[in-house]
């Protein structure tokens, strides 16, 4: 008999913010039949590490991954139970860098971007193409945190001391910063897109205060959220883009996206969306 239990996985810092949605996941699994248990990084691993192969009742349907840790769901993948998103989502979503190597393979232009290590070894080439002033970014930051406008290798310096550079990067800051898009997808599909602006930050996100309209992106940008929805196999990713140049650039994936703005313009309830998709895929 197959399990009607599955897991949805979060960071323990992150559960407590993110109470809302979880209760709105936890409900949409129900109208199916199953019973959503909420887990740690860690109680996830606890529990595969418990979980006996040979009996179908122990093993979930499926699970959630929004911690945005590649490992856990590369082990239940291996124990052939499907993660949303798949591991290589997570890991690429979750990486600032690696997210500009695959639009690098994909041929998507994106935004003059280094290795925050290579800038400090060569400021001069690097500030040539970034210009004066660039924008400083984590590899693993989301939600606007650990993105910070900056000039020159000094204020870089300053910045990410004393940890470790390789784990940053540098690019060009676009000609039209506090506006971007974000697409939501939902596998190849896109579910809806808005317009993010601020008056007073050159970051948008919604979470630091950026304000939300709908927004209906063009045919070049929604062909690029299918070549990456598609070279990646993601369920549920969010797709940012900026404006430079009269034109919208690729700027960012998002891996566990937030769907706050979603529901605070009313026009889709993406839980029930994503559990409806899950279900259709398991």
């Amino acid at each position: 008999m197959k399990s009607s239990k599955a897991l949805l996985i979060y960071a323990e810092e992150d559960i407590k913010k993110n109470e809302w949605f979880i209760g709105r996941l936890i409900e949409s699994a129900a109208k199916k039949g199953t019973v959503l248990d909420t887990v740690t990084v860690s109680g996830a691993f606890d529990l595969f590490s418990c979980m006996d192969k040979e009996q179908e009742t122990l093993r979930p349907l499926f699970v959630i991954n929004r911690s945005r840790d590649r490992k856990i769901s590369e082990l239940f993948e291996s124990a052939g139970v499907r993660s949303f998103n798949n591991s290589e989502t997570i890991g690429i979503g979750n990486d600032k860098y690696a997210e500009y190597e695959l639009f690098k393979e994909l041929g998507i232009g994106a935004m003059e971007t280094f290795r925050a290590d290579f800038f400090l070894s060569e400021p001069s080439e690097c500030i040539e193409r970034l210009g004066e002033i660039f924008v400083l970014k984590s590899l693993a930051g989301h939600g606007g945190n650990e993105v910070f406008k900056v000039r020159g290798m000094e204020e870089v310096r300053e910045i990410i001391a004393p940890s470790d550079p390789s784990g940053w990067l540098v690019q060009r800051l676009c000609d039209s910063p506090g506006k971007d898009v974000r697409i939501y997808m939902m596998g190849k599909k896109i579910v809806a897109s808005v317009l993010r602006t601020s008056d007073t930050d050159f970051r948008s996100n919604f979470s630091l205060g950026g304000k939300v309209t709908l927004f209906e992106p063009d045919e070049r940008m929604k062909e690029t959220c299918v070549k990456i929805s598609s070279r990646l196999g993601s369920d549920y990713i969010g797709i940012d883009f900026i404006k430079d140049k009269g034109r919208w650039v690729i700027n960012e994936i998002e891996d566990a996206a937030g769907a706050r703005m979603l529901y605070q313009l009313g026009i889709t309830d993406i839980a029930e969306c994503f559990m409806g998709y899950i279900f259709e895929m398991t």
